[in-house]
């Protein structure tokens, strides 16, 4: 065999021959979304994170949308053309295709930038035989859109690189598909448009108005209706709603198995069921035909408050979300076990503990999910194991990567083992020289009952 001596051959376990008694050891990319450690140990960074971020918010969304009209076909990528938008990019781009073979190449970016769960179960990666790399400067041609579901082949730009894809339709692989039929979801909108439904194929949505964010990392998203998005890691679906007070993330729909669950992502003017403000960052069971309200609660005399009707259960095969199962709010009825009490700096209100353990992080399956602003908190930050109402204690244990999280009255043991504090201290998660991070406290401790 050919032997290569490049950052792409040693990823590859190629760059020495091997005796019989040596074993090489693949090492393989992440399932979820895009990490820091995946682009640090990419030698093309910018490569590695354009082919995720295309693949998720194009081939998986177009096949998506076929599985509507043919839910046993997949979505099969035949032939790949990459090129560059910038010299610089080039530069790379020529580089990582001079690494090695086509085949390699085609392996490497199965095992790495492609390889997350929803990749691997919307789209067929094992008929990509053909790999090209097209030189400056862009040629002229008609774009394809991404989600005609009868086009042959697709083009799009994608973090500095453009790529045009051959595609055709396969029967789906045996055992590629292992997800429960859910219920799927009609939004019945409300807003300053007047009354539309709109049919939602994908488990993730976000609601919220059209416009134009800037994310924590300097890049800019815009939101634009019925169209992709990035949030917390995963590609939901945006939905836009024309209102004057609705932020623009919103509120987030995550559909399961048992129904719908909504997640106020910390908008300014809050988001109401029942008459009751949702506790941003906290997720809540929504009922078949319970309406939301978006920037006020029914009762507001202004008139752009928006509201949407959760209508589950018609037939249809949606996708299963990568995520665990997240808790319901079955315990609104019952007095919380304690509350944490962020800082007023954070403009964030109080949250009740109902169950233990209770976990902390910007994961969306977190009980507590702390915004993306709050960029040095963890996906998993912090869990709170138990509480002591005679001893006013709390017991945490710091799950963070970085260890940060303080304690004001410091910590007597190791965070990382599990530590009690006293209902009097003051937490803080994700502090660093440049950031301030997210400080809470507690109160309300009450004495323990049984789930």
């Amino acid at each position: 065999m050919k032997q290569y001596w490049t950052p792409l051959a040693k990823w590859l376990g190629m760059s020495k021959a091997h005796s019989d008694s040596e074993s090489i050891v693949d090492t393989p990319a992440e399932p979820m979304g895009l990490s820091a450690a995946d682009v640090v140990h990419s030698p093309w960074p910018d490569l590695y994170k354009a082919l995720r971020e295309h693949a998720q918010s194009e081939w998986v969304v177009r096949s998506q949308r076929h599985a509507d009209i043919n839910p046993d076909e997949r979505l099969a990528v035949t032939r790949l053309e990459i090129r560059a938008t910038s010299h610089v990019l080039d530069t790379q781009l020529q580089q990582w295709f001079a690494e090695s073979d086509v085949p390699h190449l085609i392996q490497w970016m199965a095992r790495g930038p492609l390889k997350t769960a929803a990749i691997e179960r919307w789209v067929v990666l094992d008929t990509l035989s053909s790999l090209d790399v097209l030189p400056l400067p862009q040629a002229a041609g008609q774009p394809v859109s991404p989600y005609d579901v009868a086009a042959t082949a697709s083009k799009s730009e994608t973090g500095g690189y453009e790529f045009v894809a051959e595609t055709r339709w396969v029967p789906k692989p045996a055992g590629a598909d292992n997800a429960q039929t859910l219920p799927p979801l009609e939004l019945q909108i409300h807003d300053a448009l007047g009354e539309r439904r709109v049919h939602v194929m994908q488990t993730l949505v976000v609601l919220g108005a059209e416009k134009t964010l800037k994310a924590p990392d300097g890049q800019k998203i815009r939101l634009i209706d019925q169209s992709p998005v990035p949030w917390q890691g995963e590609t939901a679906w945006f939905v836009a709603l024309a209102a004057q007070h609705v932020s623009g993330m919103h509120l987030v729909l995550r559909l399961h198995e048992h129904g719908v669950d909504c997640l106020d992502a910390g908008s300014t003017n809050g988001s109401y069921v029942n008459g009751k403000r949702l506790n941003p960052g906290n997720w809540h069971e929504v009922k078949h035909l319970e309406t939301v309200f978006l920037g006020g609660p029914e009762s507001d005399p202004r008139s752009h408050t928006a509201c949407v009707q959760l209508r589950v259960g018609h037939q249809a095969v949606a996708w299963v979300t990568d995520k665990t199962p997240l808790r319901t709010a079955a315990y609104e009825n019952m007095p919380p076990k304690l509350v944490l009490q962020p800082l007023e700096a954070s403009g964030m209100a109080s949250v009740p503990v109902h169950a233990l353990p209770f976990t902390i992080g910007r994961e969306a399956d977190c009980d507590w999910v702390i915004p993306a602003r709050f960029e040095m908190v963890s996906r998993q930050h912090l869990v709170i194991e138990a509480v002591d109402t005679a001893l006013q204690q709390v017991k945490l244990r710091d799950l963070s990567r970085q260890g940060l999280t303080e304690s004001r009255e410091g910590w007597r043991g190791s965070a990382a083992q599990g530590v009690w504090v006293s209902c009097a201290d003051t937490i803080t998660l994700g502090k660093s020289s440049r950031h301030p991070g997210l400080s809470f406290g507690f109160s309300g401790l009450f004495p323990t009952q049984t789930n």
